[in-house]
């Protein structure tokens, strides 16, 4: 069952909690691109979405063609594509701070007429992630006497 964002709600076998997806971005740099442009892009628009979501995760995708990638790296996200996908360079790269709730991935033959292979990345479904906390959210109260309550406490206080 999912909402309208396409978010699990009750279902054991989501991937991922609906609060850990922060970004899933699909990017592709040209051999001849300007690296600082696309890395400027990249960060600034990781920045912009983690201060609304600042415990959410990362998935960034894409046929990267040789950026210099170290800023992206120092996000910090892991780069999970290991075997080559075009003759032996990883041109194609994912980018993830989620890289334990994924299985490796992998790469499949070339699709159609493109000269890269194909990569597809699957949700594991282990153990070995660290469960939550509780969360213990303390309110005051937003009734008339809870407020008058309040402020002859804090005239007191002095």
């Amino acid at each position: 069952m999912s909402n309208q964002s396409g978010c699990c709600i009750n279902n054991p076998v989501c991937p991922a909690p609906c609060h850990t997806l922060r970004l899933v971005q699909s990017t592709a740099h040209a051999p001849a691109g300007d690296d600082r442009i696309v890395v400027s892009h990249i960060v600034n628009s990781l920045d912009t979405i983690s201060r609304d979501h600042p415990q959410a995760g990362t998935v960034l995708i894409g046929d990267f063609n040789r950026l210099r990638d170290s800023a992206i790296l120092s996000y910090p996200l892991k780069q999970v594509v290991k075997p080559p996908t075009r003759k032996a360079a990883i041109l194609d790269k994912i980018y993830t701070n989620l890289w334990e709730w994924y299985e490796q991935p992998v790469i499949l033959p070339n699709i159609v007429r493109s000269d890269h292979r194909a990569v597809a990345m699957s949700a594991t479904f282990n153990n070995k992630r660290e469960i939550g906390k509780d969360v213990v959210l303390v309110t005051r109260s937003q009734d008339p006497i809870g407020k008058a309550l309040l402020a002859q406490t804090l005239q007191n206080f002095n």
